[in-house]
């Protein structure tokens, strides 16, 4: 029998540690479960034995069909103390201290994993290997007492605050609830905050959209989500009830705006688009030559009204543009046609009255350069990872981004903010600059921004996981190498 050599109380004192252990038992049981490699459906089940005695126990049981932990995962991380397996790739956090929790605190405890089957009691258990194969990962732990109502209260909690793509059953019954982000209000390098309206004054901390701890809060009845970035999970303290403080301590600052200044921290206005109706944009073999011939006759004139069935055609530089109805948009489109032939989007996230030099029937130099770089290095991503969709090109007007992807009802939309938003202190006003340079170090940055939304567009990796990171430093390292082929696209 193997035995890890520390005394039952040390694991019993465990439970104290966490806030409440109610909650942090069911968190850590499924967020081990969705970190699974390829788990995609997980269960469980929770029933109290005898019940009607003065010594009822409780059984918790969880199951998820991703890949089969191996003996040395088993053995020399999670059975081991101080071994986290937070090495594993894309998980949130490894076992940790959550073994403590979840296993050797209770009474008594189950795994099957593949064939590998483990059965134990706080420090010591014992390992077989069977014939039975399990597809995946099953635990089963008996808890003291009939803790079944605190087990299920905190576990619907935990999943109505998750936001994971799988599929989960909880005792045979589907559990569709999920909360989405909500609306995007502030980034941190460590987190990005969002609010929404799933329920009121209350702030949950997340990671891919499995929650940590949530708190109550007052915030004008919104919900606050915080999303910690991936790499970020150190910012939480041991037990990942609370951030560690300086980080708390920024995350307050924003509290007390939602409270103090709730018109800048929590404006409520939709995006204000305004739509330049003209072709869509595609990557061909001959990039440079398109946008050039495009933007060349920015003043072209194209047709100011477009029937809604109607289709026009043009063939520029050997393929075919398409010239499409007015997309279904918000009241607040203005439906106007630009004089450029190609499409062209404004999303106005500030508020404020965007000056006529941004709109492209009033082009400056620098909008007129900034949209040509822009329009060119995207067509030269799409050449050279040889993606063949239309998209389109604009300007976003954010006080936070330097650029955004957008799948929306103009179809796909790459956005470069042209400006910088500048606050007076004294008086609180807020006024537009420019944000780039067309020097050797803005126009790598502005390389930079449009691979980061090629990625999010034309790959299709929407979320900031450990995949998307992987893919964006893999397609830096073929533009790098093709390097010599941006500089035309600067000109």
């Amino acid at each position: 029998m193997a035995t890890v050599g520390i005394g039952s109380q040390f694991f019993k004192k465990s439970l104290n540690d966490y806030r409440d252990w109610l909650w942090a038992m069911p968190r850590e049981a499924l967020q081990n479960s969705m970190d699974a490699p390829h788990s995609k459906n997980i269960h469980v089940w929770i029933e109290v034995k005898d019940g009607n005695t003065s010594s009822p126990t409780t059984v918790f049981s969880w199951g998820n069909d991703g890949d089969p932990m191996s003996k040395e995962e088993l053995v020399g991380k999670l059975l081991t103390l101080g071994e986290s397996g937070k090495d594993f790739q894309g998980t949130v956090g490894g076992f940790g201290a959550a073994k403590l929790i979840l296993l050797f605190a209770h009474l008594d405890y189950e795994i099957y994993t593949g064939n590998l089957y483990v059965s134990g009691s706080g420090g010591n258990y014992t390992l077989e290997e069977r014939e039975h194969y399990y597809p995946g990962t099953l635990t089963k732990v008996t808890i003291e007492g009939n803790v079944q109502s605190g087990l299920y209260g905190n576990l619907r909690t935990f999943l109505c605050l998750s936001q994971w793509h799988g599929n989960i059953k909880v005792d045979n019954q589907d559990f569709t609830e999920k909360m989405k982000k909500g609306s995007r209000r502030r980034e941190f390098d460590w987190c990005t905050i969002y609010t929404n309206k799933s329920c009121t004054n209350r702030m949950i901390i997340r990671i891919h959209g499995i929650p940590m701890f949530y708190r109550y809060i007052s915030c004008n009845n919104r919900c606050v989500v915080v999303e910690l970035k991936v790499a970020d999970a150190t910012v939480l303290q041991s037990n990942r009830d609370a951030l560690k403080r300086e980080y708390q301590d920024q995350l307050d600052t924003f509290i007390d705006e939602i409270t103090v200044d709730k018109m800048s921290a929590l404006k409520e206005e939709e995006p204000h688009y305004i739509h330049f109706a003209g072709c869509k944009l595609v990557g061909t073999s001959k990039a440079k030559e398109t946008i050039n011939n495009i933007i060349t006759a920015a003043y072209a004139t194209v047709p100011t009204h477009i029937d809604d069935e109607e289709k026009v055609t043009h063939v520029i530089e050997g393929h075919q543009a398409l010239i499409a109805a007015p997309a279904p948009v918000s009241i607040r489109d203005t439906g106007k046609h630009s004089k450029l032939k190609h499409e062209f989007v404004i999303k106005n996230n500030t508020g404020m009255e965007i000056p006529s030099h941004y709109l492209p029937d009033d082009f400056s130099e620098y909008s007129t350069k900034l949209t040509k770089i822009w329009a060119q290095v995207l067509l030269g991503l799409y050449e050279l990872f040889n993606k063949k969709d239309e998209f389109s090109v604009g300007f976003v007007f954010d006080d936070q981004d330097e650029a955004q992807f957008e799948d929306s009802a103009y179809g796909q939309v790459y956005y470069i903010n042209p400006i910088a938003i500048v606050k007076q202190k004294a008086s609180g006003s807020r006024s537009m600059s420019k944000r780039w340079k067309f020097n050797a170090a803005g126009r790598w940055a502005i390389l930079a921004d449009a691979l980061h939304e090629f990625v999010h567009g034309a790959i299709g990796f929407r979320y900031h996981d450990e995949l998307y990171s992987t893919t964006l430093t893999t397609m830096m390292g073929v533009v790098l190498k093709e390097r010599q082929k941006f500089n035309c696209y600067f000109v």
